[in-house]
């Protein structure tokens, strides 16, 4: 009876922080809609009461997404939708390599779970880039007795991402050039893509070459005197591992290029979806950029900033979109996201107890076995 009890009250408090993270999400898109629309009218929605307002974006922005959603073609929607279920499955499949990098092999199936749970949280915590909280905690459940190399896998596997992703844009500034040199505002652009670039080189070359004491031998003895010194030691011999097979880091750098393509013609179909015709150069190096900055620690999930950057680069004279317009596809991606961010609640909800427990009884038995080795 109490194991019930326990069980049901473990299921409700999940499904609770489920719908109102769900609510949360949807309420930011409602919001924007609602602003649309009464912008149209020369209604200021931020400066009604806090009351009138909330009341407002329920009111108005289901029916105002509603009919945003009705303006895109139904086979170009479902197409975006597919495509971000692509991202988050080669995501995982990178991400697996990393971790097979380390000796560590959860499986396709069990990556992918994890992948969608802590896309789920994504959807919610600061930047996009949030729920890799949840991926380290979770890849640390089902790795065991190196809980370690486990999360450093999900550190990698972001830098990784993210230096691919920039590199892709920064080398796409060439042929737009002309797009860059027109606009302060795209010159400004350039430059915060390019610094991140530099700075996630940086990051990268050091975590695969072990970090500073890879580079500077005696700082070694300096990380083992700080607290959790050892474990300091284990997360910066996991990158010099994978750093040690550089025919994987190009494989992983291939997937990431993949990635990024998956995630422009996941843009580019809500384009096509409202009827509208844009040249592929200046999407190339848009889309990446925007992804870039809004997994920046800025705004859950970027909101705000991802919406006002595609507003302003998708309205400028070399693409051709009309701002509303802008904002509408940016929402809708948006939108796209939240589908699989259901399915990834739906499994965060329902993961099952007896997993769970099979997992902790497999931890327990592995620091059994390490304290015996020890001994």
């Amino acid at each position: 009876m109490k194991r019930r009890l326990r069980h049901a009250w473990s299921l409700a408090w999940r499904a609770g922080i489920t719908a109102l993270l769900m609510a949360w999400a949807f309420h930011a898109i409602f919001h924007d809609q609602c602003r649309i629309l009464l912008d149209a009218q020369d209604v200021k929605l931020d400066a009604m009461p806090r009351l009138d307002r909330w009341h407002a974006v329920w009111r108005l922005g289901p029916a105002e997404l509603g009919r945003t959603l009705v303006g895109v073609r139904f086979e170009w929607l479902a197409a975006s939708i597919g495509l971000w279920g692509l991202t988050i499955v080669v995501g995982a499949w990178r991400w697996l390599l990393i971790l097979r990098s380390q000796g560590l092999d959860p499986g396709f199936r069990r990556t992918l779970e994890i992948s969608l749970v802590a896309h789920f949280f994504n959807s919610f915590l600061l930047g996009s880039a949030g729920g890799d909280v949840l991926k380290a905690y979770y890849a640390a459940r089902v790795t065991h007795h190196r809980k370690t190399e486990a999360v450093t896998t999900v550190l990698l596997d972001r830098v990784l991402g993210l230096f691919t992703m920039l590199g892709f844009a920064v080398a796409l500034m060439i042929p737009n050039l002309g797009l860059i040199q027109d606009q302060p505002e795209t010159q400004l652009l350039a430059v915060v893509v390019f610094g991140m670039f530099g700075a996630a080189s940086v990051i990268l070359w050091l975590s695969l070459r072990g970090g500073v004491s890879g580079v500077f031998p005696k700082a070694r003895q300096l990380l083992a005197r700080l607290p959790k010194g050892e474990l300091l030691q284990r997360g910066i011999e996991a990158g010099r591992t994978l750093g040690r097979r550089p025919s994987l880091v190009f494989q992983t750098v291939l997937v990431s290029i993949l990635l990024t393509c998956i995630c422009v013609l996941q843009l580019l179909t809500l384009v096509w979806g409202y009827g509208l015709e844009v040249p592929l150069a200046p999407m190339l190096f848009v889309v990446p950029s925007v992804i870039c900055i809004s997994a920046l620690p800025l705004t859950p999930n970027g909101l705000g900033v991802r919406d006002n950057l595609y507003v302003y680069l998708l309205s400028l004279p070399q693409i051709g979109i009309s701002a509303g317009t802008a904002l509408a596809i940016s929402l809708v991606a948006y939108a796209c996201s939240l589908v699989w961010s259901a399915l990834g609640g739906v499994l965060y909800l329902l993961m099952r107890r007896e997993t769970d427990l099979a997992e902790a009884m497999a931890e327990e038995r592995a620091d059994a076995d390490a304290r015996e080795t020890d001994s």
